[in-house]
């Protein structure tokens, strides 16, 4: 990253920090998603997961464990659905970035009041958020 996109995250994390977000929640946040398998552009990247799974105008979900995980780490990996085929999906089979505009938009429109993602797509129907 250059100094100039340095500079762009940078403020964009300012931000989150000044709405009331801390250092730990966003890096557990960010971190509790694999990469794609394919990144054309990590700074377009970061600054989408920024957007949508810290949101600077939304204060952080209360009740959560904010303790940085790696992604791969079995706690990390605790929530899971089954489908009623049977089929078992845990977050990284997720299109995580569109569960989070639905779910923001959601909360900010009034149609969601609770806090948890997972049972915000339970309860609208979780297939539309697989990622494949």
């Amino acid at each position: 990253m250059g100094p100039t996109h340095l500079a762009k995250v940078g403020g964009e994390l300012a931000k989150r920090l000044e709405a009331g977000w801390l250092p730990e929640q966003i890096t557990a946040i960010l971190a509790s998603r694999q990469l794609p398998s394919q990144v054309r552009n990590l700074v377009a990247l970061v600054l989408a997961r920024l957007r949508d799974d810290v949101p600077v105008d939304q204060p952080p979900p209360a009740g959560t464990d904010w303790s940085a995980e790696p992604s791969d780490s079995p706690s990390s990996q605790r929530w899971s659905y089954t489908l009623p085929d049977g089929h078992v999906i845990t977050r990284k089979d997720l299109d995580c970035g569109l569960l989070a505009i639905d779910f923001n938009h959601a909360r900010q429109s009034g149609n969601w009041s609770g806090d948890d993602r997972m049972d915000f797509a339970v309860a609208v129907g979780i297939e539309r958020y697989l990622s494949s």
